[in-house]
């Protein structure tokens, strides 16, 4: 009996050093919430209130003025995919920032014509520091008259295939598409202005890309105008009820995935019936071992 109880007490001192460790060592991992380093997406979610998503089926087509901020780095079923074009269609903005290309299944499933290039933006003239940041200062009059006059990009790429009615943001004459990456304007890479930003009305919704994720990230979004360009993309379709922010598709360390459920073990465990049927189960526990104990010794 003894060896039973020291069994139980180091298998209980496991369990909770480990659900510590897993939900107080941060994560690394880019567009993370619990990432509060410079690559993490703590600042967004904070001043956004916005609320992580695991699957796409947590949003609802039967809802309206809700924004679905979608960073995607794995590929929608056509499943999502059809979920997602009857959200926006039903009246929800769809806020897509990509620079892989994923985001482009999505644009194909609802018949738009744009595209994301998976082409490196750069320039070596108008940039923060260096041509890997380049500055945006192009935009159409709705967003000049909200008073944004600069936004930041990082490591961003462009959008192709979006007529002028659409754009809403544009890079320098400076600016050049790296296709192979060499941080070199070779002859046959394309100069700006390019397309990095544009806008779509979907039946009585919107969607709005931007081909530059990192814009959110917590080092970016405090950058020039990065703020406000994002909270008038926010509310471009009126003012939102609720800002979801697509989890399920970005990429994850095992640790990531270990704090999610950890997380969603703590919902859980945070309901009353669940803690109630938790207490009287240690009363049981503790009632029979004492009972047991009382016939051994008499």
């Amino acid at each position: 009996m003894r060896n039973l109880s020291l069994v139980i007490t180091v298998i209980g001192i496991i369990m909770v050093v480990s659900l510590l460790g897993i939900l107080f060592y941060p994560s690394v991992s880019d567009f993370m919430e619990s990432n509060k380093a410079w690559n993490g997406i703590n600042s967004f979610v904070k001043d956004f209130k916005a609320e992580n998503s695991d699957s796409v089926v947590n949003i609802s087509p039967d809802t309206q003025q809700e924004v679905f901020v979608s960073i995607p780095y794995t590929d929608y079923s056509p499943e999502e995919l059809e979920l997602i074009r009857e959200f926006v269609s039903n009246g929800n903005l769809l806020f897509l920032l990509d620079d892989f290309g994923y985001g482009n299944s999505i644009l194909e499933h609802m018949g738009l014509e744009a595209r994301f290039s998976n082409s490196l933006l750069l320039d070596p003239l108008f940039n923060y520091k260096n041509q890997y940041l380049p500055r945006i200062t192009e935009f159409s009059p709705e967003i000049k008259e909200n008073g944004i006059e600069a936004i930041t990009l990082n490591h961003a790429s462009t959008l192709v295939n979006v007529s002028e009615a659409h754009i809403l943001a544009l890079s320098s004459a400076a600016s050049f598409e790296d296709v192979n990456r060499n941080g070199l304007q070779d002859e046959d890479e394309p100069s700006g202005p390019f397309t990095v930003a544009a806008e779509y009305d979907y039946g009585r919704g919107k969607v709005v890309l931007l081909s530059d994720p990192s814009i959110t990230i917590n080092t970016m979004v405090g950058y020039n105008n990065n703020y406000a360009f994002i909270n008038y993309i926010i509310n471009i379709n009126g003012t939102p009820d609720n800002i979801i922010l697509d989890r399920a598709h970005i990429t994850k360390t095992p640790l990531d995935v270990s704090k999610i459920n950890t997380e969603q073990l703590m919902i859980i465990l945070n309901n009353n019936y669940v803690i109630l049927g938790m207490v009287v189960l240690i009363f049981i526990f503790t009632t029979a071992y004492a009972f047991r104990k009382e016939d051994v010794f008499g």
